[in-house]
């Protein structure tokens, strides 16, 4: 894997079109969300890193886990079945490293 600067990072997941969070699988904190996903929710940053995905997304106490509203990262990670909304926190911070964007 090439390691790029973290400002580049930065620069090419906030120049994605579509919302996108970062989110480290250990803790399901979010470490990274693209300007599009906080414009489209009236966010800023200090609202939503370091916070759980499920209190930013659907503003809960614990983990999604009900049958009609399971935890997508969740169960990929049982799964080892990378889905295309996960790969990137595999990509950008690494499964067994993850690091702050």
């Amino acid at each position: 894997m090439v390691d790029l600067p973290i400002q580049l990072e930065k620069a090419v997941l906030d120049g994605i079109s579509f919302e996108l969070m970062v989110i480290d699988p250990r803790s399901l904190a979010i470490i990274f969300a693209n300007k599009t996903f906080l414009a489209k929710h009236g966010l800023k940053d200090e609202n939503v890193i370091g916070k759980k995905c499920y209190e930013v997304t659907h503003q809960r106490d614990t983990i999604c886990s009900s049958a009609d509203d399971p935890c997508p990262l969740k169960e990929t990670l049982i799964n080892k079945n990378l889905s295309r909304f996960f790969i990137i926190i595999t990509i950008i911070t690494g499964v067994d490293t993850p690091r702050k964007l």
